[in-house]
């Protein structure tokens, strides 16, 4: 009998697995990442494993706990007690005296690492999976036998070179730790074919294997709903230079005597990412500046930050999204949460949403900052509304036969079994 095999395959069988993210809502944001944890916890606790959440906080220490086996726990930095642990942490503080960004994120992880510790002595964690972005569990990867996983998102220096913000010392530290925490992993994974072949030269002389693992989505939380049209075209997303807002603002005024009954809605926090004369400047200080409002000022509708629990009604109100990336996009929630939502998308041919649109069939991809072709599709679909709801109802049937909550969930435990 094989018995090593039998107890190893009932070892398996119900997991305590460990997701580690800086944010995690409600209290810290639904950035792509904390998206993509609270969404894969979800879709792990439906599968009966046990979650444990690593996060930080505002406040004290505490746990919160989700659905039937989701431990979230919230924690700050303490500094380290322990005479050897502290002279080590206090030599790294001081040689990084001068980046506040690399200290502060060392922080995140020395609590994330003394949380997971605590955490594997109560009930054994049986693999951890981190972020690319940030380096949150470096001292895990440093310290511990526990199986790792690390999931790019998009490593931190892209986001530098996507916005042409300039790259100092302290990014390249912090890039460098990013690649220790990856030499230090298992295995490490992709949402994405186009950020894997990205990484791959990112990793340079690192040889491990990248495996694409699509990201889940509650496609229960983001459903089509029945609701008149409105004859908005919508967008949800940070305002930043990368996610190519400016392009699709561009391209609404040039083409805004041809659709006047449309108004653009805009969801997402303003960046200070645009560079104007010189000067980096906010998205509206940069629109302002180059007059790119003038003349329909108000059609276009810059409504912020709103719950996610509330986009789906607004989707629902929308003819159609546009997610008008520049130079890369790994694999946007807010085109998954269109899609899910039976919206028609157009995208760009720049990352993963070009794998998640099927061009011509659930929406357009187009080039990336090609403002006369993004146009032409506007217009196109504006004028379609049963193009619309052909797109729609493709989108739908794409997220339920790739990215559902349980079957892709399930496809990443399964990821995480042949790793331990």
């Amino acid at each position: 009998m094989d018995f090593l095999g039998e107890k190893k395959n009932k070892l398996k069988d119900k997991l305590h697995i460990c997701l580690i993210s800086e944010e995690f809502p409600p209290d810290s944001g639904w950035g792509g990442i904390a998206t993509y944890t609270y969404t894969l916890a979800k879709g792990i606790d439906k599968l009966g494993h046990k979650v444990s959440v690593i996060t930080t906080t505002l406040d004290e220490d505490h746990i919160d706990k989700i659905g039937e086996n989701i431990s979230v726990y919230r924690l700050k930095f303490h500094p380290p007690q322990k005479i050897t642990s502290k002279i080590i942490f206090n030599s790294f503080r001081f040689w990084q005296r001068n980046r506040k960004e690399v200290r502060h994120q060392a922080e995140l992880a020395w609590a994330f690492y003394k949380g997971f510790k605590n955490i594997n002595l109560e009930n054994k964690i049986d693999i951890v999976e981190t972020p690319d972005y940030h380096f949150n569990s470096l001292f895990i990867s440093l310290f511990n036998s526990v199986p790792l996983a690390v999931k790019l998102h998009t490593p931190l220096i892209f986001n530098y070179y996507s916005n042409n913000l300039p790259i100092d010392k302290e990014v390249k530290w912090l890039d460098y730790f990013e690649r220790l925490q990856i030499r230090q992993c298992d295995i490490i994974s992709s949402p994405s074919k186009s950020l894997k072949i990205r990484a791959q030269k990112w990793l340079k002389n690192i040889s491990k294997k990248v495996h694409v693992v699509p990201n889940p989505i509650d496609h229960e939380e983001f459903i089509p709903i029945k609701n008149e049209k409105e004859k908005i075209i919508i967008y949800t997303g940070r305002l930043e230079v990368r996610k190519g807002v400016h392009i699709l603002l561009e391209a609404f005024k040039k083409i805004s005597d041809k659709i006047p009954e449309y108004k653009l809605l805009l969801f997402g926090h303003d960046t200070k990412t645009f560079t104007l004369d010189g000067e980096i400047l906010y998205f509206k200080e940069y629109i302002e500046r180059k007059k790119l409002l003038k003349g329909i000022e108000d059609r276009v509708i810059f409504a912020g930050k709103v719950d996610r629990k509330e986009l789906p009604q607004y989707f629902s109100k929308a003819n159609f999204a546009v997610f008008p990336s520049i130079k890369f996009e790994n694999f946007p929630y807010s085109c998954l949460e269109a899609m899910s939502c039976g919206v028609a998308v157009i995208g760009t041919n720049t990352g993963g949403m070009s794998e998640m649109i099927q061009n011509n069939e659930s929406g357009f991809v187009v080039e990336p900052e090609n403002i006369d072709e993004l146009s032409e599709k506007i217009v196109t679909l504006a004028k379609d509304e049963n193009l619309q709801k052909k797109f729609g109802k493709k989108s739908r049937e794409i997220i339920l036969e790739r990215y559902s909550l349980i079957e892709q969930s399930k496809r990443i435990v399964d990821f995480f079994k042949n790793v331990i």
